[in-house]
């Protein structure tokens, strides 16, 4: 062979293969070409489908309450997961008495014995306790949070508030010191535990008068207090889960009695509760609830009526056990 016909297939050869590599190139270019176009086809937007895709409904965006301030408190993230009007102060009714039980076991032990005197006795929304009868604090304080004694945070109150600058050796101050002192620790407990616009002017909630309540607070304050008290003294609220409850005295007398929550039974999981009611508070209730893994979730209302503020909380309840489903 030639030399001049040898180079020639030389030529030729690279050639064919310069050809086969641009017809590789070329059909892999189509390919990637065309599987780009079907993917791109695969991801429809939800504007474009005939019946768009279901996104995740928020359960507190359809709710109606009475209430005119209310709030839903996840205390596990320490988080406001629904809320109405929560910084506002409104008056707190007996939801002042979980603060003066909280206080009271703070200043003194809950073995201690506090005596009905008649002075005690005054107060409106009388349930059956006795003049000079006896009582441990613990059982005092479940009595004034189940049946809403005012009679009962009374003594608490004074009894109390008499071991307040007992270390001075003064002599033993009226009753009505001893309240106001304790009135004072009750102040200083909320600042302590940051309620910002909470402030008591006595130990039970009952308005003053026609124009001025016993005690205001928002509902976001509420919900702060119950935290506390469930992380701190988890047993305080213990007795406000049942219906009824029947307490003896150091007396061995007998009291039975109602739970002002009338919807105990009917909130799943409640670790507590305490309702009040006032001509200027309107109906108020507060419960915690534990729904599983998440919460536990306090839950408040404040403003509502005297029977709105139960159908108030049961709406929510049942909000936030949907809100836990669609988190799960």
């Amino acid at each position: 062979m030639e030399p001049n016909q040898t180079t020639n297939q030389n030529e030729n050869v690279k050639l064919h293969d310069g050809l086969v590599i641009i017809l590789l190139v070329a059909v892999l270019l189509i390919g990637l070409l065309i599987a780009f176009i079907n993917n791109k086809n695969n991801h429809i937007r939800i504007d474009e489908l005939k019946h768009p895709i279901a996104t995740t409904i928020n359960p507190f965006d359809s709710i109606r309450l009475s209430a005119k301030a209310a709030i839903v408190w996840d205390m596990k993230n320490k988080k406001i997961i629904y809320s109405h009007n929560e910084s506002e102060a409104l008056p707190l009714a007996s939801l002042t008495k979980v603060m003066t039980a909280l206080t009271a076991i703070e200043l003194i032990p809950d073995y201690t014995t506090v005596t009905i005197s008649k002075a005690f006795l005054e107060e409106e929304g009388d349930i059956g306790l006795l003049r000079d009868e006896k009582w441990k604090l613990k059982d005092l304080l479940s009595i004034s949070l189940v049946s809403s004694s005012n009679d009962g945070v009374r003594a608490i109150a004074s009894v109390a508030g008499s071991v307040i600058g007992a270390e001075k050796l003064e002599p033993m101050p009226t009753d009505a010191v001893m309240r106001a002192r304790f009135i004072h620790e009750m102040n200083k407990k909320a600042t302590l535990i940051g309620l910002k616009k909470t402030h008591f002017e006595n130990e039970n909630g009952l308005d003053k008068d026609s124009t001025i309540s016993g005690a205001y607070g928002s509902v976001e304050d509420v919900a702060l207090l119950f935290d506390y008290v469930l992380r701190n003294h988890n047993s305080l609220l213990e007795s406000t889960r049942y219906p009824r409850l029947t307490l003896n005295s150091l007396d061995n007398i007998s009291h039975n009695l109602h739970n002002t929550n009338t919807v105990v039974n009917m909130i799943p999981g409640l670790l507590g509760s305490k309702t009040g009611f006032t001509d200027l508070a309107g109906g108020n209730l507060a419960i915690i609830t534990d729904l599983g893994l998440e919460g536990p979730y306090i839950i408040s209302v404040l403003g509502s009526t005297e029977e709105g503020r139960f159908t108030d909380i049961e709406t929510l309840v049942g909000a936030t056990t949907e809100y836990v489903k669609n988190i799960k």
